[in-house]
């Protein structure tokens, strides 16, 4: 990421982006079973269980330093890589979560076959993801830059709008794929999802109820896209 960017996410899109998720999670389920796709430390996982009302907790993590911390917190973790596809068993979730994963994932199809595959009949799966076409995007365009969040290098960053060329940090992997709206929309569709909810997260630089009124007013232009999607 832009270190700019760094900065600006850090002074609060991170939690912007976690309580848009939460608004729209399904409450007072006990007995669902949810799942986190690519759960990081099981933080935000542990949030959507109590917002649920569940105690069947899942995640699935390939950094082991990650791995170990969703264990201590009584997540059922399974180690595992995205895109090898997700071990564990045909109609077996209410809800799927992906956080900030997709544009990760090579293979974007089997991703999703594969969440469609894992969910209940009428389960439905909440996704966040980078938006293309945010107006920040569409200005570094303007200026012949490359799109922030659109990576073309394991090793570099290059080519960005008001940055230098450094190193992809070695924590950080590369995205592989970035989503408009529409484009998000349409491969949903085509693997047999029913668009429920899409809503326009983070509008950089503004803050606050600025931040909040561009996002919802502008959602095509905001900087993260949420969806809300159930299985057909």
């Amino acid at each position: 990421m832009n270190p700019l960017f760094d900065k600006l996410w850090a002074r609060g899109y991170a939690e912007t982006n976690r309580l848009n998720i939460l608004s729209l999670v399904h409450t007072e389920h006990k007995q669902y079973r949810f799942i986190d796709l690519g759960c990081d430390d099981g933080s935000l996982t542990l949030e959507v269980a109590q917002k649920i009302g569940t105690t069947s907790i899942y995640g699935l993590e390939k950094n082991q330093t990650q791995l170990a911390c969703c264990r201590v917190k009584g997540i059922k973790v399974v180690s595992g890589d995205l895109d090898d596809g997700i071990p564990l068993k045909t109609n077996s979730f209410d809800m799927v979560l992906s956080n900030q994963v997709i544009e990760h994932v090579c293979n974007t199809d089997l991703f999703l076959r594969e969440i469609h595959r894992i969910l209940k009949p009428e389960g439905y799966a909440i996704i966040s993801t980078n938006n293309i076409s945010s107006w920040t995007n569409i200005v570094a365009l303007l200026f012949g830059k490359q799109p922030f969040p659109s990576h073309i290098s394991d090793e570099i960053l290059t080519g960005r709008f008001l940055s230098k060329d450094e190193p992809l940090p070695a924590a950080t992997s590369a995205h592989r794929r970035i989503f408009s709206f529409p484009a998000l929309s349409g491969l949903l569709k085509y693997h047999r999802f029913q668009i429920v909810e899409i809503k326009g997260s983070c509008f950089y630089p503004f803050q606050g109820f600025v931040e909040r009124f561009l996002a919802r007013t502008f959602p095509l232009y905001s900087a993260y896209i949420i969806v809300k999607v159930k299985k057909l």
